[in-house]
């Protein structure tokens, strides 16, 4: 069974000890305040010594808010610092480098706090992790799909110039640098004429 501890407030205790000095005896103080003997006796020496008052020093509780303050502030620097130490080569990577590299790291380190030291959306970082495609990459698949579907009807006659105004007659489009790109990703390659 779990006992719970009173807590009495800095006023009660200087009322209490004060009370405590007009009874002859501290166990009939103790018992006409239903306080434990013990801590009645403790209030009693600490009003006795000076340091039990009403009056809080000044400035000490605003010293010890100030102190917290600095010890957050000190943690959360060191632990930026040790995701920078272990990620440093990965700043100037690829996204997804940085994106492996919370995921392998989130039990060491919490995932909001890597992700503002890599500059990265938390949003981005979980949509990446959940495999949900963007906007940006289903266009460039559907445009390569596409291009594929152009070249082989083209029986590869078509290069990235002529694809290019081929996805442009449909309304798509893609620009000669880009079809190029993925043409080369899927290792299309265009056909010479022979000339007789």
């Amino acid at each position: 069974m779990k006992t719970t501890r009173k807590k009495y407030s800095n006023e009660f205790k200087v009322w209490a000890a004060k009370a405590c000095m007009g009874y002859k005896s501290l166990r009939l103080a103790a018992e006409k305040l239903k306080i434990n003997r013990n801590c009645l006796q403790h209030w009693k020496n600490r009003f006795r010594q000076g340091k039990l008052t009403l009056q809080q020093p000044e400035g000490r509780a605003a010293d010890r808010k100030e102190t917290a303050r600095l010890q957050k502030e000190l943690r959360n620097t060191r632990l930026e610092l040790d995701i920078l130490k272990e990620g440093a080569a990965l700043l100037r990577g690829p996204r997804r480098s940085i994106y492996l590299f919370i995921r392998e790291n989130a039990g060491r380190f919490p995932t909001g706090k890597m992700c503002a030291v890599f500059a990265i959306s938390p949003s981005c970082y979980y949509r990446w992790l959940r495999g949900l495609r963007t906007s940006r990459t289903e266009r460039r698949i559907f445009i390569a799909s596409e291009i594929s579907r152009i070249y082989h009807w083209s029986e590869g006659r078509y290069g990235s110039p002529r694809i290019s105004r081929e996805l442009a007659s449909l309304g798509i489009k893609a620009c000669p640098s880009l079809v190029r790109k993925i043409m080369a990703e899927q290792q299309l390659r265009w056909i010479t004429k022979l000339k007789f």
